[in-house]
């Protein structure tokens, strides 16, 4: 086991390929968010937001039973009602299910500008 205590190294999560993403990870220019969705049946909640991507290029979703849902979801939450514009970490081989191509990838990490 090796630990690295008082380390220069630095990284840069979420800035691009995350090497601790499983699916590989794409992030996603500084956009508003358009559209926030939510289903009874699905309980997926899906966000509109030009990403810039061919594999998501309309947005991300936050699985119903995702560990860090309620706090994904303040944030996005947050970002709309102010009008503040947001980066999305997205996960790149894992589309939303509920639409027959690809138009948004499950959202592994947000982040917030002014």
């Amino acid at each position: 086991m090796t630990f690295l205590l008082g380390s220069s190294i630095t990284f840069a999560y979420g800035d691009g390929d995350d090497p601790l993403c499983t699916y590989g990870c794409l992030m996603s220019s500084s956009a508003e968010i358009t559209e926030i969705r939510a289903y009874t049946h699905v309980g997926d909640l899906v966000v509109a937001v030009d990403t810039g991507f061919d594999e998501c290029p309309e947005g991300g979703f936050v699985e119903s039973n995702s560990d860090n849902r309620a706090e994904l979801t303040s944030l996005l939450l947050s970002a709309f009602h102010a009008s503040t514009q947001v980066k999305l970490q997205v996960y790149r081989s894992n589309e939303w299910g509920a639409t027959s191509g690809k138009t948004h990838c499950m959202i592994r990490a947000v982040r917030l500008y002014q």
